[in-house]
This record gives structure tokens, sequence and C-alpha cells, in this order.
């Protein structure tokens, strides 16, 4: 019976625990965009965005969007990186 509430608790734990990882993620990739759409700030965008994939890579939701955007920021800038990030996206996450 101790065994199993155990089991239950730890269970609980690590979904939660889980739940606010994926949460971080989102948060700091709203924050991102938030820089690029509204504050126009593209350079801070762009570090953002790298930190969000070192961060988060096992979030391929996040992940994928973080490479559109990217990819999307890049081309703004004008810079050939663009296509890299796109092409990235494509073969990491066809799933996405």
């Amino acid at each position: 019976m101790k065994t199993r509430l155990f089991l239950i608790i730890a269970f609980v734990f690590l979904t939660v625990s889980l739940s606010a990882q994926d949460n971080k993620a989102s948060v700091a990739l709203a924050a991102a965009i938030y820089e690029e759409e509204v504050t126009g700030n593209l350079d801070k965008a762009v570090e953002l965005y790298l930190d969000i994939l070192k961060k988060y890579p096992n979030d391929r939701q996040v992940s994928a969007k973080t490479l559109y955007h990217l990819g999307l920021v890049n081309e703004k800038m004008g810079k050939q990186k663009a296509s890299e990030y796109f092409t990235r996206l494509v073969n990491t996450y066809p799933d996405q």
C-alpha cells in the first residue's frame, strides 16, 4: 500500500514538473516573439530564440516554432542564415 501511494505521488510530481518545463519553454518563446514583432528588436529576438533552442531541446513543438521564427527574423535582417534555419526546421521536424 505504501509503495503504491509513493508511486502515485511520484507520478503526480513528475507530471507537474514536466508541465512546468513545457510552460517555461512556451513563455520564453512568447517573450522572443514579443521582441521580434512588437518591439522590433531583432538582435535581441535572435538571442532569445537561440537560448530557447539550447535550454529546451526536447520540446519539439517549441523548437520547431523557434526555428521558424529564427528563419523569419534572419530573412527580415537580410541574412543568408534564414535558409539554414528553414532547412533545419523541415529536416528535423517534418511532423510539426
